[in-house]
């Protein structure tokens, strides 16, 4: 067979196969730069009510991964968060630190009283779960495959829940730093279930850091189109 006709018949069928466009060497792929601002603990009193109002005004919606216990404490803001848009994770319903040895039964009760309390108030059930410090064991995967969940982790983590040291510049520092595609980024509007933890930090360097992210060309999306996931079932 004519080694021509053979070079350009391999050429066409890989073309065909692989694709309709011929993309030159050091063409670079436009890159979709979103990014998602997840908050964790709430919600939380009037450091959660200003944090609505800063992303009100600047036209985004974010994650809320709240906690069962605190969304029977505000109601009206667990509302007020899924009225402005935003989405509702389960965080567990008291922020338990053993989350990862406990049983599986335990972790179930975690998980369904937050659940329903989330359901009776405001008519959502969350399919996003994020584990209180991260924390996850080969039972509560399970747990949460068994009741189709979605495990949602973080890329960048401001540590803005240690007050004394997670300064308002030092939050918007490391997330600039740290900024890329497709992130989640991890703040906290709560601090487990304590009371009155000031939250002032993150409220300050909250306008500034979205603004400079925006400079940089991001847009913000919730994590369930972030991941392509559903929010509730």
């Amino acid at each position: 067979m004519n080694l021509k006709f053979i070079y350009v018949f391999t050429f066409i069928l890989f073309s065909f196969l692989f694709s309709a466009d011929i993309i030159s060497a050091g063409t670079v792929l436009p890159v979709k730069k979103e990014i998602a601002l997840t908050f964790d603990d709430g919600p939380y009193g009037e450091p959660t009510i200003e944090i609505l109002d800063i992303l009100k005004k600047e036209k985004i919606n974010a994650t809320f991964f709240v906690l069962g216990e605190n969304v029977k404490k505000y109601h009206a803001i667990t509302k007020e968060i899924v009225l402005n848009g935003n989405v509702i994770g389960n965080h567990t319903y008291d922020h338990p630190k053993n989350l990862a040895t406990m049983a599986s039964s335990d972790f179930d009760s975690e998980l369904s009283k937050t659940e329903n309390d989330i359901y009776l108030l405001d008519n959502v059930k969350p399919k996003l779960f994020r584990a209180p410090y991260g924390l996850t064991s080969p039972e509560m995967l399970n747990e949460l495959k068994k009741d189709n969940y979605t495990l949602v982790r973080w890329n960048i983590d401001t540590k803005d829940w240690n007050y004394s040291k997670a300064t308002p510049s030092l939050i918007e520092k490391g997330v600039l730093q740290k900024a890329k595609p497709n992130a989640i980024i991890l703040f906290h509007d709560g601090r487990d279930t304590h009371i009155d933890y000031p939250r002032d930090n993150l409220i300050k360097a909250l306008p500034d850091t979205i603004d400079e992210l925006r400079k940089e060309g991001y847009t913000f999306v919730t994590v369930d189109n972030l991941l392509n996931k559903k929010a509730y079932y």
